[in-house]
């Protein structure tokens, strides 16, 4: 799920902070950025809590 709302609210702001507990999604956002051209401006984890900043692409 934080996947899917990563990606509506990258059609809307060029630049997402994402905040995520679930276990898959740091494979999910990787294969969104590069699937869609999206660039991850950083990935980070402390303990179950994941956050991505990432930059609209083409």
């Amino acid at each position: 799920m934080p996947v899917l709302m990563l990606a509506k609210a990258l059609r809307a702001h060029p630049l997402v902070q994402l905040f995520a507990d679930d276990p898959a999604a740091r494979g999910d956002v990787l294969a969104l950025c590069e699937s869609a051209g999206h660039e991850v401006v950083q990935l980070t984890s402390a303990g179950r809590l994941l956050t991505a900043v990432v930059r609209r692409g083409r």
